[in-house]
Formats: structure tokens, sequence, C-alpha cells
């Protein structure tokens, strides 16, 4: 596959995010963040997945609640369908067919990169395009190391045989959004699957608890030698709760309060964080500005929550 030097696109990124009616709280978060920190640069386009069961429902509220708190940006959101994205899957489980549609997405935005984001991503400091690149050109992506999750997705292209392959499997990308996406390479890994399996690759995503969205990406990346596009070593974008046992909420806002990372994630399950931890996580919403006060963000935290 012939190789472009990495350079930033001409064009200003795409975001796109997923969604559904039980994110709509977390959608508001992230359009009202959108107007505190995402730079305003002509051309832009943030494309938003209606991913909802009840089509119509979705929309609706959408457009009520979501869209206006968007401010000088909501000119430049889209609304699709998944099934224009997609079509079919609609019995699969939400967060199963969500991995699919951010592969679809390359159908959909310009070709280049694009951005992809869970509707738990809202960002907490300023943010430019430029941001996303190393003074190289390179993407700037969260590693991990390759564990038992990530392994069939990696060995999916790259040989588990280290004689087999050059490539060093000890680190990968991580699997969290932002997440950036070459259409170019997305839409090649997919026919390469599609010729060894006989089937779309969209198919085998679907059918296999194994196999992941960005893993896979990610190996078919390394197996190509276009994984020089991303570097793995910057200064990493992102930190966030998934409210897990175990989670180290003091690490989490440390993290936070490096400079280099702009992007925070809160998972919707955030009914069993215990109420001090609710009100760290407002306090630091409101020093951010994305609410006017801690009492504000709390009360949209405990919404959430549905307390």
């Amino acid at each position: 596959m012939p190789l472009l030097p990495p350079t930033p696109p001409v064009r200003p990124v795409p975001l796109a995010t997923i969604g559904f009616s039980r994110d709509l709280p977390l959608l508001r978060l992230q359009a009202r963040s959108f107007v505190l920190h995402l730079a305003e640069e002509p051309g832009r386009r943030i494309w938003v997945v209606n991913n909802d069961n009840d089509p119509r429902a979705f929309e609706d509220a959408f457009r009520t609640e979501v869209l206006p708190l968007y401010g000088p940006h909501a000119a430049q959101v889209e609304l699709v369908w998944r099934g224009d994205v997609v079509p079919g899957f609609d019995r699969l489980p939400g967060w199963r067919r969500q991995q699919l549609l951010k592969w679809g997405m390359s159908r959909v935005v310009q070709p280049g990169l694009y951005l992809t984001l869970d509707s738990k991503n809202c960002l907490v400091r300023p943010w430019r395009d430029r941001d996303l690149f190393t003074q190289d050109g390179r993407v700037r992506m969260q590693r991990r190391r390759l564990d038992r999750n990530l392994a069939p997705s990696f060995h999916y292209f790259v040989p588990s045989d280290p004689a087999e392959t050059d490539a060093e499997p000890g680190y990968v990308s991580n699997i969290w959004t932002p997440y950036a996406l070459w259409t170019r390479h997305v839409t090649a890994m997919m026919e390469e699957i599609e010729r060894r399996e006989g089937r779309s690759a969209y198919e085998v995503l679907a059918s296999s608890e194994s196999l992941f969205e960005y893993a896979l990406y990610w190996a078919f990346l390394v197996a190509r030698g276009a994984d020089a596009l991303y570097d793995l070593h910057a200064p990493y974008l992102f930190a966030g709760f998934w409210f897990k046992d175990g989670e180290d909420a003091e690490g989490v806002l440390r993290t936070l309060a490096q400079p280099n990372v702009a992007w925070f994630g809160l998972h919707r399950r955030i009914a069993p964080a215990a109420p001090a931890l609710r009100d760290r996580i407002a306090a630091f919403l409101a020093e951010r500005g994305v609410f006017a006060s801690a009492e504000a963000a709390r009360g949209s935290l405990d919404a959430l929550a549905g307390d």
C-alpha cells in the first residue's frame, strides 16, 4: 500500500460521535464543552450518528435539547441515521453496533482522517486540529500493552510467531476514544477481511466477541507498515472515569491536570459512584468552565445517574 508522508490534513478533521437516547445527557455535556473549548475552524463537520431504536424520538430530542447547545458550531452539526451508515444489524447490542458504525463512517466523511468519539467524550481544554498531531505530522495516539483481550485482534493480521514478522507487538494502540481513523486504511482493512472471510467485514466483527474495531485497525496498520503515521509515544490526550471497582480516581484527576490532556471521558455507569467522587468531578467540570458552578455540574451528574 503506498503511503504518503504524515502531514496534517488541509481541512479541519471531521468529528464523528455515536449516541442514542440514554446518551442525551452526555451529548449535552459534549456540546457544552465544544462551545468552550473547540476552536471555530471554518469547514469543520461534526457528525452525530443516531443509533437509537426509536430514531424519530432521538432526532426530536437531539434537535430540541442538544443542537442549540453547540452554539457557534451548531451549523456544522449533521445528524445521520445508523441505517444510512451501516444497513442492518438492528438486533446487535448497541455497543457492538457502535463499533461497526465507527468503521462505517469512513464512507460518510470526506476522504482522509476523521476523529471518532463516544458520547462520553468532552473537551476540558482548548482544542485545535493541530493538537492532534506531533511536530513531524504524525497522529498522537494513546498506547497500551498487548494483552489477552487485544491479542485475537492483533494476531488476525500480525503473525503470532515472531519469526514471521518484524513487528514488535509489545505495545499497541489503546482502544479508547477519541480515536483517529484514516478512511483509506479502514476501507483497505475491510476489503482484506472480506477477502479472507468471504463475507462482509461488518458481519465478521458483529459475530465475534473477541475482535474489536480499533484493535483490528491497528493490527492492519502494523501489518502494512502504516503504523508510522501514528505516534504512540507522544503525550496522550485523554483520561476518564469508568466507575469500575478498583479505579484510581485520584490518578485520573492527576492525569487530567496535565496540560497535554484535553479530552475527558465520563461513562454512563456513574450511579454507583460515591457522593464524594461526584463532588470532585463536578468541581473539576466547573473549574474547566463546562458548568457555571459545581452545584450545576453536580445536578447534571445526578440526572445522568438517575438520582
